[in-house]
């Protein structure tokens, strides 16, 4: 679960790092800007090597400024969950790079 304090975002949608905008996750890393400051398109989000998602989870979560998945890592341009457990200061880490403030 990530969050964040002010977020107008929904959990199906990337919350642009300048806080004006909301991007449905689909649109994220797609070659193409949607933010107003190009934060979806960021190299160290969209990078092949050790990029992270959160990929939504059947049970939606239905709390503004907070989404819910399983985490997922692309490796060689396939998508693959993460297993086990996670430390919430790993959690933190792993959501604040998704643009969330916390997780």
């Amino acid at each position: 679960m990530c969050r964040t304090r002010h977020s107008k975002c929904s959990g199906r949608e990337f919350p642009c790092s300048d806080g004006r905008g909301c991007v449905a996750r689909p649109l994220v890393c797609d070659d193409g800007f949607h933010c107003p400051d190009g934060s979806d398109e960021k190299e160290e989000l969209c990078e092949d090597v050790g990029v992270i998602r959160l990929k939504e989870s059947h049970r939606r979560l239905e709390v503004l400024g907070m989404v819910a998945g399983a985490v997922e890592v692309k490796r060689r341009g396939v998508w693959a969950a993460v297993c086990g457990f996670i430390a919430v200061s790993d959690a933190k880490v792993l959501c604040r790079s998704l643009g969330y403030s916390s997780g």
